[in-house]
């Protein structure tokens, strides 16, 4: 009897497959409709899971800003990717919102546009980028924020001198001149890890 000559293929053990399947499974609530009634329930469930890394409750029409705050909280622990872009949650809910994911401490990609925040303090942004040391990635765009000089002088700053944030975007957010103008200047900055900025539409009269 001749040995076989087929070699077993290598178990795979950087979890790749896995991590597919749950992305998908993720990504199957992402642009479902359910509104505030429906998501209430999904919320419940989400509280009684410890594995989840991707959440990704996109457009969902969840206009209070609670119940994903209680998802968000429920699963900081082991939360890698989080998007709840597209629910119209209002100021008040975005300031919630980056309270909760300031709890992530292992977050590395936060979706956080088309909130329907306009007026929204860039201080959350700042004060979002100091608490997530891990993040590499932030979508805020589709939100004009408050202008003060303060304010947007710290966001850039966060910005600057992030040690992992690799990608930004600020798309339609009603930035001033002067602010993106410091903005476009960080991907060269040697001491900036940014290297993907997002700016199309950032910039409104000064």
């Amino acid at each position: 009897v001749r040995p076989s000559t087929r070699t077993r293929r290598a178990p795979c053990l950087d979890g790749t497959r896995t991590a597919q399947r749950q992305r998908q499974r993720a990504n199957a609530l992402t642009g479902l409709v359910m509104g505030v009634v429906g998501f209430a329930g999904v919320s419940a469930a989400l509280q009684q899971c410890r594995n989840v890394r991707i959440l990704n409750v996109a457009c969902v029409g969840c206009s209070d800003a609670d119940l994903l705050v209680s998802a968000i909280t429920a699963l900081a622990i082991g939360l890698e990717e989080v998007d709840v872009s597209g629910n119209h949650v209002g100021v008040p809910g975005f300031r919630a919102l980056c309270g909760a994911l300031g709890e992530c401490e292992g977050v590395r990609s936060i979706g956080l546009s088309a909130m329907q925040a306009s007026g929204a303090p860039m201080s959350a942004l700042s004060e979002l980028l100091q608490r997530c040391g891990r993040l590499r990635a932030l979508h805020v765009h589709w939100n004009v924020y408050a202008f003060r000089g303060a304010e947007e002088n710290g966001f850039v700053r966060a910005v600057r001198v992030h040690g992992a944030l690799r990608a930004l975007s600020v798309c339609k957010a009603g930035f001033r001149e002067r602010v993106v103008s410091r903005l476009c200047l960080l991907p060269a900055d040697p001491e900036c890890e940014l290297v993907r900025l997002y700016l199309c539409g950032a910039t409104t009269a000064a």
